[in-house]
């Protein structure tokens, strides 16, 4: 036993005269360069250590360092890949008498990443790890093995402080900046899972708070992979520039990136922002063109949440529009399906709801968007291409079997038609500003509204009362409801300079029929049709009884206002006065002949 503690006295007497012996004889900027060299040819980036190496011995022998940087290549907007104030880690020496490499805690102050996207696509973490040449990798391969290579190289942790990311992509057009208050990594070995731990605290105008995220990650031994497993991000951000003043959101998530070529794998996500929840999967490839592919699927989503309530805006001519840039489509090759349980927004509700997109060659297409609405389906193909400023859409939209009466009530709180409807109507345009759809689409299409009613006037009513009054009666409209009840209403349309031109329309009832056309100002909300109404049998269908018997008598409906309140009016004055004048012409005609009868009998 004695013999054991003095060899153990003596390798620890030797490993504190070695460590004297490096710390007062050695100084480590005597090896810089050879550090920055080796750095170069496994990073294949330049690493430059600006500041001097100092030894350290507390808690463990240690080394610490001036500012870092990883410089980027040629092309790109900023100098550095990587920059940090100062590095420190320190080493344990025990386990270098076995060969292994046991680092201490890797600390990083000042830590600054930019992760840059260039205009043609490349980007300033392509090749990292890879040789330099073919043949520094030959010339690696023919160097005799070392004679006392390492076992095992590992890291007993890493934290980094006062971090800040910033994301650039120029193809895209997108940048955005993260400050991170703490970055911490448990004990890290090449291949084995790390508790990682990220808390960023927000504090910029408009938004404040806090986002925290724990994983495992993995880094494979040879660099090329990194895993994240049992990702879970949780944040509560407050503010003024949030939809209604806040945002809870909750993230979990299994994601792997692979760094030669970039590629990220998202599987297992689970998102929970205000309970809009959505699952999937999503798979990113960075190249010349960012290829994304997605399989997602949500709940019910309430999106009135996150449209403030308090929807005052500065006037028009402060806030002037501007036409999106589309540009950064080129850059972008898509291919997902979204399919939500429903959406309900601004009182519109929608069933389940299938949003197919695909983005290629600059071109974004719905291939198709569909949902359930109002106890029918609507379905529409659409697409919108980036035309050097001059932005083009076109879209084929089919209605079919829809509850209009609902859903006027929901999308404009107006009750003007009731039925089944069916629309059809294709258009195109330029511009994706609100006022320039107005003014530049322009397209064609048909309707039917089968089994409904239009509301807001009683025709056979008002032709009863005007017919009334013309004899010096009243007819007293009791609780009649002021309504008109028809079995098909159709029509065509065309649409131009935010003129909607119905050139024929056509409804159907019991008891009249009404044809004619008009325009609907998109606008200016405004409508003004010109219409002949005919009356084909009694009104006793629609409140009337068998002696009104108004058969044949046509009379003209306008129907003029603004599409919340339309007004109606008949020109029932002239109708009715000449169809009275004709029956009492033949009430004459029939008494003079009565007349003649008798008059002829008597002077037999």
């Amino acid at each position: 036993m004695k013999s054991l503690f003095k060899v153990l006295g003596g390798l620890v007497a030797l490993l504190v005269i070695t460590v004297v012996l490096i710390t007062v004889f050695i100084d480590p900027n005597d090896y810089k360069p050879e550090i920055e060299a080796q750095a170069k040819q496994s990073l294949n980036r330049q690493l430059v250590i600006e500041g001097d190496l100092s030894w350290g011995f507390y808690p463990t022998l240690g080394i610490s360092t001036g500012k870092v940087k990883i410089l980027n290549p040629k092309g790109f907007n900023r100098d550095n890949l990587i920059a940090v104030n100062s590095v420190s880690v320190g080493i344990n020496l025990l386990p270098l008498l076995t060969g292994n490499v046991e680092l201490g805690k890797l600390a990083l102050d000042g830590f600054k990443l930019n992760v840059i996207t260039n205009h043609n696509g490349a980007s300033n973490i392509d090749g990292i790890g890879q040789a330099e040449s073919a043949q520094s990798n030959t010339e690696q391969t023919n160097e005799p093995a070392s004679s006392n290579p390492i076992a095992s190289l590992s890291l007993a942790g890493l934290v980094i402080s006062d971090a800040q990311i910033e994301m650039q992509d120029l193809v895209n057009k997108t940048s955005s900046t993260i400050k991170l208050t703490e970055l911490s990594l448990g004990e890290f070995t090449l291949g084995a899972p790390a508790d990682l731990k990220i808390m960023v605290s927000l504090a910029s105008d408009g938004i404040n708070g806090d986002l925290v995220l724990d994983s495992q990650v993995t880094v494979s031994e040879d660099l090329n992979n990194v895993s994240l497993g049992e990702l879970t991000v949780n944040s509560t951000l407050t503010g003024a520039s949030l939809p209604n003043g806040d945002l809870t959101l909750a993230l979990s998530s299994r994601i792997d990136i692979a760094m030669q070529p970039v590629r990220i794998a998202i599987d297992e996500l689970a998102l929970n922002a205000n309970d809009i929840q959505l699952t999937g999967n999503v798979n990113i490839a960075l190249g010349s063109k960012t290829k994304v592919r997605y399989e997602l699927n949500g709940n019910v989503w309430n999106l009135d949440q996150f449209i403030p309530k308090d929807t005052a805006q500065a006037p028009a001519s402060e806030q002037p529009e501007v036409e999106p840039d589309l540009s950064f489509l080129n850059g972008l090759d898509v291919d997902g399906k979204l399919l939500i349980a429903g959406i309900k927004v601004n009182g519109l509700t929608l069933g389940k709801t299938l949003v197919r997109t695909i983005v290629q060659d600059g071109v974004a297409k719905l291939a198709p968007l569909s949902a359930q609405l109002y106890q029918g389906s609507i379905e529409v193909n659409a697409q919108v291409l980036d035309g050097n400023g001059q932005n083009s859409y076109a879209f084929d939209k089919q209605i079919k079997g829809v509850s209009i009466q609902p859903l006027l009530q929901d999308l404009a709180d107006t009750e003007l038609l009731a039925g089944t409807t069916n629309l059809s109507f294709k258009g195109a345009g330029r511009g994706l500003t609100v006022s320039k759809i107005k003014q530049k689409l322009a397209g064609a299409g048909s309707f039917e509204i089968l089994d409904g009613a239009l509301y807001g006037i009683n025709i056979p009513q008002k032709i009863r009362s005007a017919k009334a009054s013309l004899s010096g009666n009243t007819v007293a409209d009791g609780d009649q409801q002021k309504k008109t009840d028809f079995t098909a209403l159709t029509g065509t349309f065309s649409m131009d300079n935010g003129i909607v031109n119905n050139n024929a329309l056509n409804m159907s009832a019991p008891f009249l029929r009404v044809e004619g056309k008009g325009l609907a100002n998109i606008i200016a909300s405004t409508l003004d049709y010109k219409l002949k109404t005919t009356l084909v049998g009694t009104s006793k269908g629609q409140g009337g009884s068998s002696s009104d018997d108004l058969t044949g008598l046509a009379i003209p409906l306008k129907i003029e206002g603004s599409f919340t309140d339309p007004k109606f009016s008949l020109d029932t004055s002239g109708a009715l006065k000449a169809k009275l004048d004709q029956e009492k012409d033949k009430a004459k005609s029939k008494l003079k002949d009565k007349l003649k009868d008798k008059l002829g009998d008597l002077f037999k």
